[in-house]
């Protein structure tokens, strides 16, 4: 009825307009008109039978002003229209007018909407506008919608993206009256209509509408489903990026805190569909820097996503990975089987790059896949490997070493030579990234790849964050590689400039790589890399204090004696705490840069050490303190050292010629006997690798057994005499 009512009236004006009509045209006409006087007549009167609102007249049921009805009468007049024929848009117009509105509302302002459609349709961008400057104060919510929408389809038709000044006028009085009435808003997916429509129209809201925005989400949220909060959140990342504005951190999290209390009942009822609301949402939270807490939310997140998964699809993997990391949202077990289930099923749909990102994703979230999902991340690498861009190399071994796994030695050698078929395409920090990857994995790579990768670092070396040079120091430590006296002096000058900036587990570490190099910094950049880690340090970072100390005496570094004192009562504070290897450095640098601490000092340490010695089978960490307690003049005694030598017994067979020297050379300073059942017993084990002994090892043993009254063979003192000979003509010469 009211659609008739509607295109009868809109007739009924024209028709004063139109040439005259064929006799048979003019019947027709009028018992049109005769139809519509009895159709307003019976509405009246149901009107007063039933106490409906009604219009004054029918003039006001037409249109929504005089003004409107004058331009619509005066553009008629101007040139002859064709007949209006509803077309998809005009019928949506009219469902949400008769679905959200009483009947009275929407036969009042259809011939608007109308006029605005054809304004539209005839490229009249200014009439659109003088037509909503007069019509949106009085408009309800869901037609102000409809008419953004017409004005934003206008504006991309005609391709206006530089506003007149006169058409800026105009825009900004109705953004000011799309402001007024944004208290009417009942909805959110009406304001999110609202952002959608404005985001197209090259023009800057002021601020205040976007705070009647803020406040009306505030109002309406807890009438909203978590589809609409998804919606809204995507609308909201225009006013952030464009304008920089951002809604109160009070509010995102009330919409994160509906969305999370919504979400799993709308999801149950359609998973497929809402895996792609939970994808926008998470999308927009990590854009809208959203804080997400509360373990009950963050418990509902997982859930959606995981009651979802099925309809994920591989391409959205990696995002949605990505936006759970940056959101703070750990995988549980239930979302972690489901994301490795998808993976599995849709490998073969993956792109090249993509189980990159997955394991990326993973180690970004501190969890280990399983071994099926490894194997098969590692078979799809190793059958795309030539096909890999320059930074998905660096970052497949990444993700391996943050997450512990060890690839296959066939994977890494022919990652590595694609790397340097590539070396060209890198850029410096990919080529960082890649060594420094490989040195964690416990891969050597080679002298000609180091070579290459340091070439093309130089290249870019000044665009290289002080962070990224101690990665690769560490790598170059850890390699024994020697990049050339000036690559280390531009590394060490780098990172003395910002080892403030460089955090302690790379600092230390890159400290330690000097010590491995044998290089010895200036004063001044250790004095910067010493100052950095005293101001950085935490009670609980004392086990760097060792590998400081132990790179400072292999590098032969005059450290100053306040930071030894320093380092030393941090590390007595927590000797509990302190590794067995971090006892072991400490007591060696000391002795190798003659330090002499108290005596309360050694014996705290070596008592500590003394708890440890029953688990201990290092060779290393047994005869090194034997070294410095000689070295230092101490004596750790009787029941340390027996138990050392019964130790060293058991594991002899993998005493290597440096650890042969420190044993005897500590037992011999310390004037300990170990008696003749383990002289023998570990020359037994030794005697067919003396040949191969250096001078200074096999001076030491038979200085040793020879203090200790073991007679030795006499082709052994001939091969002592002789290599010791041979040092002594290289030495001369």
């Amino acid at each position: 009825g009211g659609g008739v009512m509607a295109d009868a009236a809109a007739s009924a004006v024209r028709q004063r307009h139109m040439r005259p009509r064929l006799p048979t045209q003019r019947f027709v006409v009028a018992q049109f008109g005769l139809a519509t006087v009895f159709a307003w007549t019976c509405y009246h009167g149901l009107c007063r039978t039933f106490s409906l609102p009604r219009p004054t007249s029918v003039a006001d049921s037409l249109a929504g002003s005089s003004e409107a009805a004058a331009e619509t009468a005066a553009d008629d007049g101007a040139r002859r229209r064709p007949t209006f024929r509803p077309g998809m848009e005009h019928r949506q117009v009219s469902e949400d007018m008769f679905a959200q509105s009483t009947f009275p509302e929407a036969l009042r302002f259809a011939p608007v909407l109308t006029a605005l459609e054809r304004a539209r349709e005839a490229g009249d961008v200014d009439r659109v506008m003088d037509l909503m400057v007069i019509n949106t104060p009085k408009f309800e919510p869901y037609l102000v919608v409809r008419a953004l929408r017409i004005l934003d389809k206008a504006l991309k038709e005609n391709d206006v993206i530089n506003l007149q000044p006169h058409q800026q006028s105009k825009m900004r009085m109705i953004v000011n009256r799309v402001t007024k009435i944004m208290p009417r808003f009942e909805e959110a997916s009406g304001l999110s209509s609202v952002l959608q429509s404005m985001s197209g129209f090259h023009y800057d809201p002021d601020i205040s509408f976007f705070k009647a925005v803020d406040d009306r989400i505030e109002q309406v949220l807890s009438m909203s489903t978590a589809e609409s909060v998804a919606v809204l959140m995507n609308h909201l990342e225009w006013p952030l990026k464009k304008y920089n504005h951002r809604p109160p951190d009070s509010l995102i999290v009330k919409m994160v805190e509906k969305f999370a209390a919504e979400a799993c009942d709308e999801c149950a009822n359609d998973p497929l569909r809402f895996n792609q609301v939970a994808a926008v949402f998470l999308r927009s939270a990590q854009t809208l820097q959203a804080k997400i807490k509360g373990d009950e939310v963050k418990a509902n997140i997982s859930k959606v996503m995981t009651m979802s998964m099925a309809a994920v699809g591989p391409k959205r993997l990696t995002p949605i990975l990505t936006s759970l990391n940056r959101l703070g949202i750990t995988l549980d077990e239930p979302l972690v089987k489901a994301f490795e289930k998808e993976i599995l099923l849709n490998f073969d749909d993956l792109t090249i790059h993509q189980p990159v990102f997955v394991l990326t994703s993973f180690a970004d979230n501190h969890y280990n896949a399983s071994d099926e999902v490894w194997a098969t991340v590692e078979a799809h690498t190793l059958k795309h490997l030539s096909r890999l861009k320059a930074p998905d190399l660096q970052r497949f071994p990444m993700a391996c070493q943050e997450l512990g796994y060890r690839p296959s030695d066939e994977l890494l050698d022919k990652l590595v030579y694609e790397a340097r078929r590539k070396m060209p395409a890198f850029e410096g920090k990919d080529a960082i990234l890649l060594v420094w990857a490989l040195s964690k994995l416990g891969y050597d790579p080679g002298t000609e790849f180091l070579d290459e990768a340091t070439a093309k670092i130089k290249m870019t070396f000044n665009k290289q964050p002080a962070t990224d040079m101690a990665r690769l120091l560490y790598a170059y430590g850890k390699f024994r590689y020697q990049p050339g006296e000036d690559m280390l002096e531009l590394i060490s000058a780098k990172i003395s400039e910002d080892a403030s900036q460089i955090k302690l587990h790379l600092l230390v570490p890159s400290i330690g790589a000097y010590g491995e190099l044998l290089y010895n910094p200036t004063d001044s950049v250790m004095t910067e890399l010493l100052f950095a880690v005293r101001k950085q340090y935490k009670p609980t970072d004392f086990n760097y204090l060792s590998i400081v100390l132990w790179a400072s005496a292999k590098m032969q570094h005059n450290i100053k004696a306040n930071f030894v004192e320093w380092a030393l009562g941090q590390l007595n504070t927590n000797l509990s705490k302190v590794t067995r290897e971090g006892l072991v450095r400490v007591v060696y640098s000391l002795a190798k840069m003659k330090y002499e601490p108290s005596k309360e000092i050694m014996q705290a340490f070596y008592k500590e050490m003394q708890k440890r010695l029953p688990k201990t089978t290092d060779t290393q960490a047994l005869t090194l303190p034997l070294w410095a307690a000689g070295k230092l003049e101490f004596n750790p005694g009787k029941k340390f050292l027996d138990e050392s030598a019964k130790l060293l017994r058991t594991n002899a067979g993998s005493l290597q010629p440096g650890q042969v020297y420190f044993m005897l050379n500590g037992f011999e300073t310390l004037d300990y006997d170990p008696g003749a059942t383990w002289m023998k017993a570990i020359m037994s084990k030794i005697r067919d690798k003396l040949p191969s002994y250096g001078a200074s090892v096999l001076s030491q043993v038979v200085s040793t057994y020879t203090r200790f009254n073991y007679d030795l063979d006499a082709d052994i003192l001939k091969l002592e005499e002789g290599i010791r000979d041979k040092k002594l003509a290289a030495d001369e010469a």
